[in-house]
């Protein structure tokens, strides 16, 4: 009974799921000798998906074979292997496409087979931009009055910068 059950199980996995692509546009990005990645919430904590760019154009994909339901993702730029280190996330807040607390991406998975079309690197459109000019930018930080402060002990700048890891 229980090999027919698992038997059953998964063909209804295999009738109830599609294979879904995701794209992205990385043609604006320094990808480095690395590669993209896609992180989904149901994959937690595993560590991203590895993207190819098989004709080098600069889109990158990854095909899955997913249950039907709704799954959050995100994009990221590095082949790193843990989801609270490094950087290289990428940001979509208050854009359209962002969902939930860490403004994920969100897909809908029926029984057919989709290909997601490709947004550049966040950003919720096809429509890459040319990153605006870079400036040289000189943070300062009053500590005098902060209690019990040690100047030994450092101070940090965190933010969307450097991936919000002032001290990788």
């Amino acid at each position: 009974m229980k090999n027919q059950m698992s038997l059953l199980f998964t063909m209804l996995s295999v009738l109830f799921s599609a294979e879904v692509t995701f794209n992205v546009d990385m043609s604006q990005e320094d990808v480095g000798d690395e590669y993209p990645t896609l992180w989904m919430s149901a994959y937690y904590p595993e560590p991203g998906i590895a993207m190819e760019d098989i004709d080098g154009d600069g889109i990158w994909s990854v095909t899955l074979d997913l249950s039907a339901g709704s799954y959050t993702y995100k994009f990221r730029n590095g082949a790193w292997t843990d989801w609270n280190t490094g950087s290289g996330w990428e940001n979509i807040m208050g854009q359209d496409c962002a969902v939930g607390n860490y403004h994920d991406r969100e897909v809908v998975v029926a029984t057919q087979d989709l290909d997601i079309p490709t947004v550049c690197f966040s950003s919720c459109t096809s429509e890459c931009v040319q990153p605006p000019s870079q400036y040289d930018v000189t943070f300062r930080v009053d500590m005098n009055n902060v209690d019990n402060f040690d100047p030994s002990d450092g101070v940090y700048l965190q933010g969307t910068l450097n991936g919000w890891c002032g001290v990788c």
